[in-house]
């Protein structure tokens, strides 16, 4: 997807949806809720992505894994390679292959969730005093019929979007009482746990198998331009993390997760790495390579993936 799309239709329909939606009155007193990282998306070359997807490794030992055509808010659709953990996923794009305006028009991004009902009514009142922050909901096909499934809150930048967009969002109630109610977990919330276990549940069987290496991602790495890398730290600094510095490399710490933002001159700025923690396994420190990207085993239970 080396022409990226222009002004995504996607906000306009933000924009509105937000009109709609409504929220309670909220004080100042309201505790600030807890924003973790729910998954984030990337766009790779086509032998990258080819290399990922036919990997046995990656299906059989590595993680949950499915590539699926998801249809959206009643008609939209994206197409991509997905990898579960516990509480976090990362799914990838290739570049040949042309997604519509569900994706923004963007090359990866990073999406946060809250997991209790309602907080994501609380982030959205914090982002808008920050910037123009409207909220919406995002439905998805099952069965031929659109079931609600999230509600998410993002800063509008219009054309002047940054390289790397975040949003914040909250499962719908309803989600996993809908979509494949037959599988597991027998008594679903709106957590990313009981998310994933069901789209988990979906790909192998009703029985969640706890053998995969992968758990979860830990730390997120990025490189943006100097103008990008502040609107990402005004946002995270809104989402409650804690910013610091070490070197010229931005740290902003959350509850379970750590952006690291390296700065750029030129160029597109993008995901380039993440590090994710592990189960015990029977390797040793060993690289795998997908294309241009490295995947490795870490003896201390963790695993790099650079891209």
């Amino acid at each position: 997807m080396r022409q990226l799309l222009s002004a995504p239709m996607f906000f306009i329909c933000v924009l509105f949806g937000a009109a709609i939606l409504g929220w309670a009155f909220l004080t100042d007193v309201e505790p600030a809720p807890k924003v973790y990282l729910n998954h984030f998306f990337l766009t790779v070359d086509s032998p990258t992505y080819k290399d990922i997807v036919g990997s046995g490794f990656i299906k059989n030992e590595f993680a949950h894994f499915e590539e699926r055509t998801t249809v959206v808010n009643a008609g939209q659709s994206y197409s991509g390679a997905y990898i579960y953990g516990e509480n976090t996923y990362f799914e990838f794009f290739d570049e040949s292959q042309s997604q519509d305006a569900s994706t923004m028009g963007l090359t990866s991004a990073i999406a946060f969730g809250v997991d209790q009902k309602d907080e994501i009514k609380i982030i959205q009142k914090k982002l808008k005093s920050y910037k123009n922050a409207p909220m919406a909901l995002r439905s998805r096909e099952f069965e031929g019929i659109q079931i609600p499934w999230f509600t998410m809150a993002v800063v509008f930048y219009g054309k002047d979007m940054p390289d790397v967009m975040t949003w914040v969002m909250e499962y719908h109630e309803d989600f996993l009482k809908k979509w494949h109610p037959d599988l597991c977990p027998s008594k679903p919330g709106i957590t990313r746990n009981h998310i994933l276990q069901r789209y988990a549940a979906k790909i192998v069987s009703p029985d969640l198998p706890k053998d995969k290496i992968m758990k979860d991602v830990i730390e997120v790495h990025l490189q943006l331009n100097p103008g990008d890398l502040e609107v990402i730290k005004g946002e995270l600094a809104v989402y409650g993390y804690a910013i610091s510095q070490e070197g010229n490399t931005t740290i902003c710490s959350g509850p379970d997760v750590k952006i690291a933002i390296d700065p750029m001159e030129s160029g597109k700025g993008k995901i380039t790495g993440i590090k994710m923690s592990c189960r015990p396994h029977r390797y040793e420190e060993k690289a795998f390579l997908f294309g241009k990207s490295r995947l490795v085993l870490h003896t201390d239970s963790t695993a790099t993936w650079i891209f």
